[in-house]
């Protein structure tokens, strides 16, 4: 299960500001995000979002890492989502095959897929892309995005996976204020923003 809180800055151009108030990130990653779809629309019908995440590390030399996930969100209160969530690590050359078009993505050995019940391939949707500072601070782990939507959109959000999500609201919005950022509770994720913008 995730509890994630989601902020999203009202001016994705304030994103440099409010980094430049935040501790130093431990970690900066791009990331590649694969959605897939059911031709038979099973995953639609129950609001099931089938992602691989491709990350790359963009301050170290470490390898890109790829990890698909099933995801179902369950509610969304005031920016605090909760959805069930299950994933795992993939073979890079078996995505690669995936990616290229040899394999069909349900072809892999991975459980996450054994409960979703298709009987119909699976083909991507899209590609969307995403940098992210992963951020320690005053006892979260911060996660800070600017995403790139189809059609030449750009958001900037904070994620924090929490299970205090008023403790995370009031330190993110501390830092923001003081920075001059102001920030909206999300009312969708990043998949349901990349359909709508991908019409």
């Amino acid at each position: 299960m995730e509890h994630e809180l989601k902020l999203g800055l009202v001016d994705p151009e304030t994103l440099p500001t409010l980094l430049d108030v935040l501790p130093a990130p431990e970690a900066i990653v791009e990331q590649a995000n694969h959605y897939f779809v059911d031709d038979a629309g099973r995953l639609a019908a129950t609001r099931t979002m089938l992602r691989v995440r491709e990350s790359r590390r963009l301050d170290t030399v470490a390898p890109m890492t790829v990890v698909l996930t099933v995801k179902r969100r369950l509610e969304a209160t005031n920016g605090y989502f909760v959805a069930e969530e299950d994933e795992c690590d993939l073979d890079l050359t078996a995505w690669e095959a995936v990616r290229d078009g040899e394999r069909d993505l349900g072809s892999l050995d991975a459980p996450p897929l054994n409960d979703l019940g298709l009987d119909s391939a699976l083909r991507c949707h899209g590609v969307m892309r995403n940098t992210r500072h992963v951020i320690a601070c005053e006892g979260f782990t911060l996660e800070v995005d600017r995403t790139e939507l189809p059609g030449g959109r750009v958001d900037a959000e904070v994620e924090v996976e929490t299970h205090d999500p008023e403790g995370a609201r009031a330190v993110v919005k501390a830092l923001a204020d003081a920075a001059g950022v102001a920030l909206f509770p999300q009312t969708t994720g990043k998949y349901a923003r990349f359909r709508a913008a991908a019409g």
